[in-house]
């Protein structure tokens, strides 16, 4: 992208440029899949956003956008390699904006609102571009011709663009960012701090291991539809922080705060991500089998059940208690709940019983769940013989 330089400011061995570049540049500038930055989320609601044409054609100031660059030129005025930090809601409306006005370019001006909607309905969705945007820039070519339009996305924009800007610290600049905005859901900031781990999940494909993401995919909608093999990577991540301490933790601010809190070599995030790394295959391979397995005994109602967080956090915080307690490797752990389960009878239609009874005046049940599947693989793991399950006896309150 080409930009003219107006102030800059270090940061250790990063560099934030203050640059302004034309809305049209900006736009042309951007990779075809500019909205699939892995730090970022999706689209999200925002009926001021969607209004963000008014802005477009009335000239007005849009809040400064923030980017990441692979590569700065400063005397050549350039910035390659461009991302999203800050700015992708208003950037997807911009895109939106001037696909709408391309559009229009070419349509029947005479025709009537019905008829220029359903002659471009198929191009519209496909750029998920709203129709009162398209209708917008229809009118105002009506009334002021396509020339006024194209000089509103000559219109200068400012842009701060970070320079070696590190991974961790991208992360930790777009949450910041995001603080006074619509919140980042805490699942989301939960695999941001763990993005390094994903790639090793999904290099772990073999014997149909699948991860999904928050942005794809939101934990509730997932739990309901979910195939055997398919795990979300924030329940994956909850779990392994849940096996690291060796007992249930819950994914809310408080867990964000304390992964992100320490920054020395004892943090708890640092000593996730450590022992992550040394069985990442080994993990994947027995979320699989495990999968199987509980799939096998109860059929779709079991790939439902171990597709919900707090099943896997319950699961994973015995198994890092057993572990610790038996002094055996996360591999060896594994190994034996594999063992001691298959011959156990898990009765999870008991489970969904005593799940509806819990008074939800009295109890958070997301904490009684991971308590009772918690106790419950504790006896699995100890007990000398295969058990059945008794699910009233886990669910007691105290």
């Amino acid at each position: 992208m080409e930009i003219e330089v107006l102030d800059s400011k270090s940061e250790g061995r990063s560099t934030c440029f203050l640059v302004k570049a034309s809305l049209r540049t900006y736009l042309n500038s951007l990779p075809a899949d500019f909205d699939n930055f892995h730090i970022q989320r999706d689209r999200t609601n925002n009926v001021y956003l969607d209004r963000l044409i008014d802005t477009v054609i009335a000239n007005r100031q849009i809040p400064t956008i923030v980017l990441v660059a692979d590569k700065i030129d400063k005397a050549k005025g350039r910035a390659d390699g461009l991302k999203i930090l800050d700015g992708l809601q208003r950037t997807l409306r911009l895109k939106a904006i001037a696909d709408a006005i391309e559009i229009a370019r070419n349509a029947n001006l005479d025709a009537g609102r019905t008829t220029l909607l359903t002659t471009h309905s198929r191009e519209l969705n496909a750029k998920s571009i709203e129709a009162s945007t398209f209708l917008r820039a229809v009118e105002e070519i009506r009334k002021k011709g396509i020339d006024f339009l194209d000089d509103c996305f000559s219109q200068m924009q400012w842009f701060e663009i970070w320079s070696h800007l590190s991974e961790e610290e991208q992360v930790r600049k777009m949450l910041l960012l995001n603080a006074g905005h619509k919140p980042v859901k805490t699942r989301h900031q939960l695999e941001l701090l763990f993005l390094g781990l994903l790639p090793k999940l999904e290099k772990s494909h073999q014997n149909g291991f699948v991860v999904i993401r928050e942005k794809e995919k939101s934990s509730i909608s997932f739990a309901k539809t979910r195939q055997v093999g398919e795990f979300h990577f924030a329940a994956v991540v909850a779990s392994l922080v849940a096996y690291y301490l060796g007992k249930p933790v819950t994914t809310n601010a408080e867990l964000i705060s304390d992964l992100q809190n320490d920054e020395s070599d004892t943090s708890l995030r640092k000593g996730v991500e450590s022992f992550s790394y040394k069985f990442a295959a080994h993990l994947t391979n027995f979320l699989v089998e495990l999968d199987r397995l509980v799939e096998k005994k109860e059929g779709a109602p079991g790939t439902q059940w171990l597709g919900r967080e707090v099943i896997l956090v319950g699961v994973f915080a015995a198994l890092g208690e057993y572990a610790r307690r038996q002094e055996i490797s996360p591999e060896d752990a594994f190994d034996d709940l594999l063992k001691k389960l298959a011959s156990c009878k898990l009765n999870l239609h008991e489970f969904e019983k005593e799940r509806n009874r819990q008074d939800l005046s009295r109890v958070n049940i997301g904490s009684v769940n991971k308590r009772a599947v918690f106790q419950a693989t504790q006896d699995i793991l100890t007990s000398g013989k295969p058990l059945s399950l008794a699910w009233s006896t886990y669910f007691k309150t105290e």
